[in-house]
């Protein structure tokens, strides 16, 4: 009875080893069911990668790095600005470009000049007669409608880094005032009359706007209109369109 049993307890023991055995082989054939396989990510995570967090520009700048600078009004910017001329920023950048970014960049200057060469998005600023040295002036439609190619304007800007890229600009006046005295109708052109500025021995042509009273030839005036510059046989000439008279002035 007694070797039965012993008998009967060792079988029992080999079949808890066996079971042991089996049990130990598949905790190491078989990667654990918690484990994600390395080779593939796992698609359940709601995580998003740390390059997906910021939508990056082609510049390298991120979205919020792009700050826009607050605008200047016009009185602001006229408060502020230096009067040069473009020949005299031209001349300086010709002479030494980095100079003249040091000198004229990142500034604010009131200039007068012409309407070269007008577009549905600005208008080429400069000298006339010299259009290879202007500069371009971006404004709003409701700002160029009115302006006239060759148009005498003044302007106040904000150069940027680069002298001729502008972050701001204005236009401050559209009309020019002459000082001139009336001297007689003329004869070629219908509606003009011939006016002497200063001691210029050349006359202009004036045409008044609409409604206004010619006073007498001979009379000094005060006139505010739109200079226009033109090309003549022999040079450069102006004249004055839509004229009004601001002033009869005593001799």
């Amino acid at each position: 009875m007694k070797r039965i049993t012993a008998l009967a307890l060792a079988l029992v023991l080999l079949l808890l080893l066996c079971a042991c055995g089996t049990s130990d082989s598949a905790k190491t054939d078989e990667p654990s069911s918690g484990t994600a396989d390395p080779a593939e990510p796992d698609e359940s995570s709601d995580e998003t990668p740390d390059s997906a967090e910021t939508d990056v520009p082609s510049d390298g700048a991120t979205e919020t790095d792009a700050v826009e600078e607050p605008k200047m009004t016009k009185e602001e910017m006229l408060a502020e600005a230096v009067e040069v001329s473009l020949s005299e920023i031209n001349e300086a950048y010709d002479n030494n470009s980095l100079r003249a970014a040091q000198q004229y960049g990142e500034k604010i200057f009131y200039l007068e000049g012409y309407a070269l060469q007008i577009t549905n998005k600005g208008f080429l600023f400069g000298d006339f007669g010299n259009a290879g040295q202007g500069m371009a002036v971006y404004l709003p439609e409701e700002d160029l409608i009115n302006l006239e190619k060759n148009q005498r304007v003044s302007i106040v800007i904000k150069t940027g880094p680069d002298v001729f890229d502008l972050s701001q600009a204005y236009i401050v006046n559209e009309r020019t005032e002459w000082i001139c005295k009336l001297d007689s109708a003329n004869e070629s052109y219908k509606g003009a009359y011939n006016a002497k500025i200063g001691e210029d021995p050349y006359l202009k042509l004036v045409y008044f706007a609409d409604g206004v009273e010619i006073p007498e030839m001979g009379t000094k005036v005060k006139l505010e209109g739109i200079e226009i510059a033109k090309q003549v046989l022999g040079g450069e000439d102006i004249e004055m369109r839509d004229a009004r008279i601001v002033e009869i002035l005593d001799e």
